[in-house]
Parts: C-alpha cells; structure tokens; sequence
C-alpha cells in the first residue's frame, strides 16, 4: 500500500498514536461514566499501587498492561500475557473459539493473572472482571485485575485488535508512506 501526502495527513503520525494516548482516552470517558462510589473504590485501590510502571492515576494505570508485559525485556511477562491483548475474529468467518485458541476456560482456583497464555482479550476481561468483582478476591490481585481490565477495555477498542482479515490484525500488512523512513517492520497494525 503506497500513500501519498494527503493521505499521509489523515493518518496518525507516530507509530504508537494508539498505544498510551488511545489507552488514556478510554479510561477517562470510562471514568466519567463511573459512579460515585465507583471511583472513590478505584482511586483507593490505585492510590495503594506501588508498581513504578504508571502514575497511579485511572489514565495512566490504563497503559499498565502493555508497560508489564515489555518490562522484562520481552521473556516471562511478554510471552505469558501477549495473546490477552487481542481477538484477531477473523472477518470472512467469525468463530470466536479460534480467534479465542480454543477457549480454555480458567482452571477453578487459579488467578486470572496466572491463567493460560493461550487467551483472548475477551476472555480475559471476563475473568479479570469476575475476579474484580469477587469479595473474596486478595487485594495484589483484585489491584492486578482493575489494571488489566483498564488497558483491556481499551485494546477491544482497537479495531486491528479486535478484528482480523487473515493478516494477523494487520501485522501482514506491509505499509510504505511518502516523507517517512521505511523499515522491514513497516506493517499497518504498527504503524
């Protein structure tokens, strides 16, 4: 795909005009639509968050997933928590237990945070929300849960998450555009 200087100008201009900023932008028209009751729970729980990835603002806390799963140098965290960011439901034939590896459910007892590396962004949220939700819940994980479920909300908002057309949410897709330098990496979804 070749775009030209019009084009270019309609699209965003850096690679991560999604990432932090489309993240942040979710979390705060969420926020507006909480209760009362709702954000003094949530200020109180990110005001108790010590993890020096975000400030511990609801907006900021938003970009916490992505910051977690990169953090290690792309070993444990990445591998174990990059397929719950998307749910590449394939356009031509929507069929949400393959775009979902199979639907797996959460073993009884175990922390969505521990769940299977094999899950979608669907069944993610459900079980973060289920484990939010849950007075029995620790409080390190129900903290974990609210983090997630932020930066979750927003990846659904995403359509290269959330959608695919055999081209792996646009990672297949290869990009060039007038004005900017190219790289081997230049695919949509990146870009």
């Amino acid at each position: 795909m070749q775009l030209g200087r019009r084009e270019l100008a309609a699209l965003p201009q850096h690679a991560v005009a999604w990432g932090d900023d489309g993240h942040k932008t979710v979390a705060l028209i969420a926020q507006h639509y909480l209760t009362a009751t709702a954000k003094k729970q949530i200020n109180a729980m990110l005001a108790a968050d010590r993890d020096p990835l975000t400030k511990h603002d609801l907006a900021s806390e938003a970009t916490w997933a992505d910051k977690y799963r990169d953090s290690n140098h792309r070993k444990d965290h990445y591998e174990e928590t990059k397929r719950w960011h998307f749910v590449d439901l394939e356009i031509s034939g929507p069929d949400m237990n393959t775009a979902c590896f199979g639907r797996n459910p959460l073993p009884p007892g175990t922390l969505a945070s521990n769940g299977d590396k094999m899950a979608c962004v669907v069944d993610k949220i459900a079980q973060f929300a289920a484990e939010l939700a849950a007075s029995g819940t620790d409080a390190e994980e129900r903290l974990f849960a609210l983090k997630f479920l932020l930066h979750f909300v927003g990846d659904m908002h995403q359509p290269l998450h959330a959608s695919d057309n055999n081209d792996a949410g646009g990672n297949n897709i290869k990009v060039t555009v007038d004005g900017f330098k190219h790289t081997a990496k230049d695919e949509l979804h990146g870009y």
